[in-house]
């Protein structure tokens, strides 16, 4: 990648600037050449004979009226590049800091924190259709869940809903073996009497029957597609067209098998399209709900409509997930970690490749333009990756003085993961790809 001619801007709205830099073929000379076009908007830069043109993600200072023509930039002086640490890529680089023009404003997307501006979510229940919208496998638009099936759409809560809610009543359930709640820590709040119980605590088969007890779990619910941040999930009975592992095309899981569940510590049994035979999701025992994965599948509406609903990539749904992590936990270094107990394949067998995603967020909220990245004005997170394994993973989690927070996705996925953050550190500028052993990513957020 260090032989092409490229360039990367990027928002650096806290200082009010666009950072701007120029990756040449070979070593800048007289030929180079670099200006504004467009009142500040897009930038044009020529080298060998040969140019190359970027939108900015915001417009620039041009010292100039609204009208005003091309702005030639002074080049980067080699010394200057030298002193930064732009090392042995420096005569192969141009870079400027470009001020934003003094009445215009960072987009408040790039400002704003995640927790402050609400992280955008693939697919949210307001957005979809009841009985109008069916779920396809995105490989070969097969339909896994008919839309006449799903009479209601519903978004779950987030990760710690049970733990809040409780907290909210000032009540934790202790489970003894009677069913009833331990005398300890009690509370004299004049809440319902049902929520009062053994000194005014409420007992946990009462937090259950309100929907958040310690114990009760998100299950499937016939008729109804409950969406999480990078998932849906479905009653088995109001799907269609799926084969679970271990199954063959045209087998569709009734009931656990018990030769699976007596092969612990088994949990999850992969999901795949029986048509293109394309993984899209799993059944999980413990929600007896069929999750399908949003970056495998796509939304449509019945009938069929010209322009179908955009679909999110699995980086855009990752980065729903760390953003939600951050706001919930304020951790900036979470985890990702393969899902445990996931049968895979017709073997039946639990595999996995032993690895692991250490994240350090660096900005939550940054906006880039590349000539080597498709995307347009992108938000994204940018943020460190190392690659552990698994084993190194656990002890962080289990270690006792550790804020880390882990996201568990399919180990297919992961691999995915980490290969989509190599292709995104090969757009940065060579000299901005690591930092102190650690590479540098981005992933591209939903908007």
């Amino acid at each position: 990648m260090s032989d092409q001619f490229s360039i990367y801007a990027e928002l650096l709205s806290n200082i009010r600037q666009v950072s701007v830099v120029a990756s040449l073929p070979s070593a800048r000379n007289a030929s180079t050449k670099a200006m504004l076009l467009n009142g500040g908007s897009r930038i044009h830069i020529s080298h060998d004979g040969d140019t190359r043109e970027l939108d900015l993600p915001a417009v620039v200072h041009t010292g100039g009226g609204a009208g005003s023509g091309p702005v030639v930039l002074p080049p980067t002086k080699p010394a200057a590049a030298a002193a930064a640490g732009a090392g042995a890529a420096a005569g192969r680089q141009c870079a400027w800091r470009l001020p934003l023009p003094p009445s215009r404003q960072a987009p408040p997307q790039a400002a704003a924190s995640p927790a402050a501006r609400g992280a955008a979510v693939p697919w949210e229940a307001v957005r979809i259709a009841p009985a109008a919208t069916s779920v396809r496998c995105r490989s070969c638009r097969a339909i896994v869940v008919p839309g006449k099936r799903i009479a209601r759409w519903k978004d779950l809560p987030s990760a710690d809903w049970a733990e809040m809610m409780e907290f909210w009543h000032c009540h934790k359930p202790d489970d003894h073996a009677d069913g009833r709640d331990g005398g300890e820590h009690e509370h004299s709040h004049n809440h319902d009497l049902e929520h009062r119980q053994d000194g005014g605590k409420a007992n946990g088969q009462t937090l259950a029957g309100r929907g958040y007890g310690a114990n009760s779990r998100i299950q499937g619910q016939k008729g109804v597609g409950l969406v999480d941040l990078a998932m849906f999930l479905f009653a088995e009975e109001d799907c269609e067209g799926i084969m679970f592992s271990p199954s063959s095309p045209g087998d569709f899981l009734e009931s656990p098998s018990l030769d699976v569940l007596a092969g612990a510590p088994a949990r999850h049994l992969g999901a795949s399209c029986s048509l293109c035979e394309s993984t899209i999701g799993y059944y999980s025992f413990g929600t007896s709900a069929v999750t399908l994965l949003k970056w495998r599948v796509l939304i449509q509406e019945e009938p069929e409509v010209d322009v179908a609903p955009a679909s999110p990539s699995m980086g855009q749904c990752l980065a729903a997930m760390l953003l939600s992590t951050i706001a919930r936990s304020g951790s900036s270094k979470p985890l990702v970690v393969p899902m445990t107990g996931l049968v895979v394949g017709k073997g039946g067998q639990i595999l996995t490749s032993g690895k692991a995603l250490s994240l350090w967020i660096l900005n939550s909220t940054i906006r880039f333009t590349s000539t080597a990245y498709s995307g347009s004005n992108v938000l994204a997170i940018k943020l460190l990756y190392k690659v552990i394994t698994e084993e190194d993973a656990t002890k962080v989690m289990e270690s006792m003085n550790s804020d880390t927070q882990d996201v568990s996705i399919p180990d297919e996925s992961l691999g995915s993961v980490i290969e989509m953050l190599d292709r995104s550190n090969a757009i940065l500028p060579v000299d901005d790809r690591m930092f102190q052993g650690w590479k540098v990513g981005l992933l591209e957020q939903w908007e």
